[in-house]
C-alpha cells in the first residue's frame, strides 16, 4: 500500500514538472553525445 502511494506520488510529480516545463516553453532535450543544431550559435545575430 505504501509503495503504491510513493510510486504514484512520484509519477504525479514527474508529470507536473513536465507540464510546467512545456507550458513555459523550455526545450525538452536530453544531454547526450550528439551535436544538436540548437546548441550552435545563430548566424546573423
Amino acid at each position: 500500500m505504501w509503495l503504491a502511494l510513493v510510486l504514484g506520488s512520484f509519477v504525479v510529480l514527474v508529470f507536473g514538472v513536465t507540464m510546467v516545463k512545456l507550458k513555459n516553453g523550455q526545450l525538452m532535450e536530453a544531454y547526450d553525445y550528439e551535436l544538436r543544431p540548437s546548441l550552435l550559435p545563430q548566424e546573423g545575430k
